[in-house]
Parts: C-alpha cells; sequence; structure tokens
C-alpha cells in the first residue's frame, strides 16, 4: 500500500504508519494518599508471639553467657563439649541448646538458634 503525499513523493505504509499520530498515554491523575496498612483483628495474637519469642531470645542470650563463663569463646564448639555436657546436664538442658545458646551469646545473631531453641 502506497500513501502519496505532496512534499515527499511516494511513501511506503511503514512509513505512513510511523507518522500517524499515537495515541497519549492519559496524564497521571493526582496522587492517592496511602493507607496505612493495619493488621486488623490478629495484630494482638502475633504482637503477643513476637513478645514470647523476644522473652525467650533474652532467656537463651542470659544462658549463652553462663555457658561462655564455663567454656570461653576462643574454646571451638567440640572442645568446649566436654566441659559443656557436665553443666548442660546439671541444669537440665540438651547439649545442642546449650551450644546454640554459647554460638548466640558470642555473635548475637538469632540465627544461631535456628532449629535448636527457636
Amino acid at each position: 500500500m502506497e500513501v502519496r503525499t505532496a512534499a515527499r513523493g511516494v511513501r511506503s505504509s511503514w512509513e505512513a504508519s510511523a507518522t500517524k499520530p499515537r495515541a497519549t498515554r492519559p496524564a497521571p491523575g493526582p496522587l492517592r494518599p496511602r493507607v496505612r496498612w493495619t493488621w486488623g483483628a490478629g495484630a494482638p495474637a502475633l504482637t503477643t508471639q513476637r513478645r514470647v519469642v523476644d522473652d525467650l531470645a533474652a532467656s537463651t542470650y542470659a544462658m549463652g553467657e553462663l555457658m561462655l563463663e564455663v567454656a570461653s569463646a576462643y574454646l571451638s564448639d567440640t572442645d568446649a563439649v566436654d566441659v559443656l555436657a557436665l553443666l548442660c546436664e546439671e541444669i537440665g538442658e540438651p547439649l545442642e541448646h546449650g551450644l546454640a545458646a554459647r554460638r548466640y551469646a558470642v555473635s548475637g545473631d538469632r540465627r544461631a538458634l535456628h532449629g535448636t531453641v527457636l
């Protein structure tokens, strides 16, 4: 398909379509105010659960400091097992939890408690 124009002569259909006015996007409307998202009816339960987890982490940190007094931080986990096994047996805590609490007290990172305490 060819389109004739007075000024340029013959144009192809591609050139003709390229020069057509294109549909433009509508202008953006006014900005909507952001709606603050709320937890709804489950918020008190989540707050309570987070408080419980924070309390558990705090008590585990205190237990980890006790483990560090018995087996210093410069000892590896394998070297500290001999000493900590007696302490964990005495307080009734599994050895894995004691080692995780010790790692948490050294690093301060809650991921050290993943899979054992939390």
